[in-house]
Order: structure tokens, then C-alpha cells, then sequence
């Protein structure tokens, strides 16, 4: 039997965006908005109040409401750097689909424990694993400014072997770097 995923903020009184990028994972499974053949319900909306034009507001309002005085700069970065992140991988759907749950989602304040998305957040995940099964490549977000200039492929990946076809090698030894564009 395949344990639902449980997720805890890195720090407590974190912003939930901070849940995206630095979680505990214990074992996870779920589906993709990449992969036609799942139709579980996993990722489904949850109802949140996300917005459509900035996913990212709605999860610090909460934060603050839930938590207030707690500190949300950091966060809010953190958040638009995920936005990036799974843009490039090919799960917008899945991570806005997580937003939404985020900003409605009962936070603990003192643990940084977000509660009732772990579809949602085992969706996103199984997402990022068919990108890097299918491509061989994982998403280098903080080299894409550096290295791609191409607005139609504007995401570096690190591949282990060969990029995918519609990217563009700008580093070849020892890793093979590549700009794409999103999957």
C-alpha cells in the first residue's frame, strides 16, 4: 500500500509557497496534468481562492490571515521562483491547482504544517518525475537568465545525456546544459 504524501514547511511560520520548494517527503504518488492516460482525481481544484493572474497572492494573504506578523518576503519569492520551476518542467496546471488548495489551506503555525493538499501537492510532484523520465533532464531555474537568450526557449535544463530535440545545447562538458522551451 502506497502511503499518502505529507508535506511540512522547512521552517515554522513559513509561507505555504515555501511548501513547493522545501518539504518532507515520506512517500508519495499521484497523477499529472502531463500525463493523458491519469484520471484521478488527484490535483482536482479544491475550490481555493488562487487567483488566475497571481497564484502566488492568494497563498501569502493566507499566510498573513492565518499567521499574522509573520514576516512573507522571502516567501513570496520563493513562490515566484516555483512558478518559473514548474512552468519549465511543463506542471503550470499542477502547481496552480496546488496554489489554489494553498490558499485556502488550514496552516499550523507553529509547525509550518499545511493541511488538506496532498493530492494536489502528489500531483505536482508526479509531474516533475515524468519530466525527468521523459527528458533525462532537470530543470536549472537559476541558470536561465545566464545562459538563455532565446525567449522561445527560455528554460535551462542539466541533462545527463543528450537534451531533447526542440532545445538548444549551450553546454556540452562534462553536463550538458540546454535551453528549452516549456515541456
Amino acid at each position: 500500500m502506497i502511503e499518502p504524501c505529507s508535506f511540512k514547511l522547512a521552517r515554522p511560520n513559513a509561507a505555504l509557497a515555501l511548501a513547493l520548494l522545501s518539504f518532507s517527503i515520506t512517500c508519495c504518488s499521484g497523477s499529472s496534468d502531463k500525463n493523458p492516460a491519469s484520471t484521478s482525481s488527484a490535483g482536482g481544484d479544491s475550490g481555493g481562492s488562487g487567483s488566475a493572474t497571481d497564484p502566488c497572492a492568494a497563498v501569502i494573504a493566507n499566510e498573513q490571515a492565518t499567521c499574522p506578523g509573520v514576516d512573507t518576503t522571502a516567501d513570496q519569492i520563493d513562490c515566484a521562483q516555483g512558478e518559473n520551476l514548474y512552468a519549465g518542467e511543463g506542471c503550470t496546471a499542477a502547481w496552480q491547482k496546488q496554489q489554489r488548495c494553498l490558499a485556502s489551506a488550514q496552516l499550523n503555525c507553529d509547525t509550518g504544517e499545511a493541511a488538506g493538499c496532498d493530492a494536489e501537492h502528489n500531483a505536482l510532484l508526479a509531474c516533475q518525475s515524468m519530466f525527468v523520465a521523459a527528458t533525462g533532464c532537470v530543470r536549472l531555474a537559476s541558470q536561465d537568465s545566464i545562459r538563455c537568450t532565446d525567449s522561445s526557449k527560455p528554460y535551462a535544463d542539466g541533462c545527463t545525456g543528450a537534451a531533447p530535440a526542440n532545445c538548444i545545447v549551450v553546454v556540452s562538458m562534462p553536463t550538458v546544459i540546454a535551453c528549452c522551451p516549456s515541456s
